[in-house]
Formats: structure tokens, C-alpha cells, sequence
């Protein structure tokens, strides 16, 4: 049990055997990874585990998913994970490797400021380096089978002696035959054609391809792969609208799991 001294622990969250819990680092909608101290070996981990006390089956698969994930993607610049189990109150929570650093997403910030001390550390090499790294770690995926599906500025960490890790594989599309256990590929199933078509239909745009009719009748001829590329298209197209990109990629999200 972590001492009265510990810094913003989290109320609720009871440790796991032969686990310290310490401060909170992040909070999602499902999860909050928290610094942790492991005893056994005596080295501080992350810890991600469950908020909800009741989760539903559909929830937990989605969390075994990224733990399975991360278990089958032992890559350099893959954050590795380190056990997996459930804590005295029956939450799910995997352990996994701390990494000290900031994202990539603030390393951008910090050069489009002008930070000198940021401008010094992240040349144009280092900054090619840092990408090299990241393809090296989708490459290894998708020779697993895995698409990582939320790659961005903000899932890439970047430690403080070089280190390059993607994270976040909460979203993770697990291809058949791709060795990922069958409990975490069940979270995401083929969306069916009436779905995407549905979805689709609702955004109410109008398509070069169907003249003055709208997006609706549009959809209902087409294939779901041909769904699935125009929505992705979409989200690419999305990412170029600066501080409104945020709105018009909502429009364009296609959830791959069914409702």
C-alpha cells in the first residue's frame, strides 16, 4: 500500500498485489494510467486500469484488445507491456513501461513557438529520425496483422535519451490470421453494409458522383469497402481544416465496431 505522501493518488483505485499506486498521469473515458511502483523488481511502471467498477463484456474485450495488442507487438518502438490481471475491487489493469518524456504533438508546439532549447534538440534530422522510427513501429504491425487506427502527434512519445514509442492502441484493428488472441479480435467485427450506409446517409453531403442527390441515395449503391474509403478520404481531407479540424472530422468518423 502506497504511504500517506503519496502525490494526487487517485481515490478508489486500490493497488494490485505487490504494486504500489502513485500519482495519476493520464484519464480517458475508460481508463487512467498511474505511476506505479512494482515491488517485485522495484522499478516504476504505468499502470492502466479499468475506472469502471461494473464494466460491460463489450468493455473489458476492448480493454483486453489493447493489452493482447501490446503483448504480440514486441518492437523497439512498441511501448512493451509487463503483466496483466485484475485489481482487489475486479477492475482490469495491465502494467506496461514508463516512459519519461513528452509527445510528439508537444515537441510541434514547442517548435512552432519558437522554443529555442526545442529548436536546438529536434533539428530537421532528429525530427526524420523520430519519423523513421514510427514507420519502423507501424511496419512491425502490419506484419502482425495489427492497424493501429489513431496515430497521431499525441499517441508518439518521445524520451528523454531517444527513445520512440507509439502508444495508445486502445483502437487497433486486428486483421484475420493475425495471431492476436480470439477474446481481443471479437471487439472489432466487419461493420456491416447497412451500418455504413447508415452513417454514411446521415451526414447529408452532397457527392460529385450522384449528381444533386445527396449522400443518402449515394450510399445505398455502394459496396462497403467503397463506404469505408470514402469516409477515410474524408478524415484525411478533415485534418487540413487548422483549429476547425477537430468538427469536421466528426463528421467523417466511422466507427469499425458495431454499435
Amino acid at each position: 500500500m502506497p504511504s500517506e505522501s503519496s502525490p494526487q493518488r487517485t481515490p478508489g483505485l486500490m493497488p494490485a498485489p505487490s504494486y504500489s499506486i502513485g500519482r495519476e498521469i493520464a484519464r480517458g473515458g475508460m481508463g487512467a494510467v498511474l505511476e506505479t511502483q512494482d515491488q517485485k523488481f522495484g522499478r516504476c511502471v504505468a499502470m492502466k486500469v479499468m475506472l469502471a467498477r461494473n464494466a460491460s463484456q463489450q468493455e473489458q474485450r476492448r480493454f483486453l484488445q489493447e493489452a493482447h495488442v501490446l503483448g504480440q507487438l514486441a518492437h523497439p518502438n512498441i511501448v512493451p507491456i509487463h503483466d496483466l490481471g485484475k485489481d482487489d475491487e475486479g477492475r482490469l489493469f495491465y502494467t506496461m513501461k514508463l516512459v519519461k518524456g513528452v509527445t510528439l504533438a508537444e515537441v510541434f508546439g514547442r517548435l512552432k513557438a519558437g522554443d529555442k532549447e526545442t529548436l536546438v534538440r529536434y533539428p530537421l534530422n532528429g525530427l526524420l529520425t523520430i519519423f523513421q522510427k514510427v514507420c519502423d513501429a507501424v511496419g512491425f504491425a502490419h506484419s502482425r496483422g495489427v492497424i493501429h487506427r489513431d496515430l497521431e502527434p499525441q499517441n508518439i512519445m518521445v524520451g528523454e535519451f531517444g527513445e520512440v514509442l507509439v502508444m495508445d492502441w486502445g483502437l487497433a484493428k486486428i486483421l484475420p490470421g493475425s495471431g492476436v488472441p480470439e477474446l481481443a479480435a471479437k471487439t472489432c467485427r466487419k461493420p456491416s453494409q447497412r451500418v455504413l450506409r447508415s452513417q454514411l446517409a446521415a451526414m447529408r453531403l452532397p457527392c460529385r458522383t450522384a449528381g444533386k442527390q445527396h449522400l443518402r441515395g449515394w450510399a445505398r449503391r455502394k459496396s462497403p469497402l467503397r463506404l469505408r474509403a470514402f469516409a477515410w478520404r474524408g478524415r484525411r481531407t478533415a485534418r487540413r481544416f487548422g483549429p476547425h479540424r477537430s468538427s469536421v472530422h466528426n463528421r467523417f468518423s466511422i466507427s469499425t465496431c458495431d454499435p
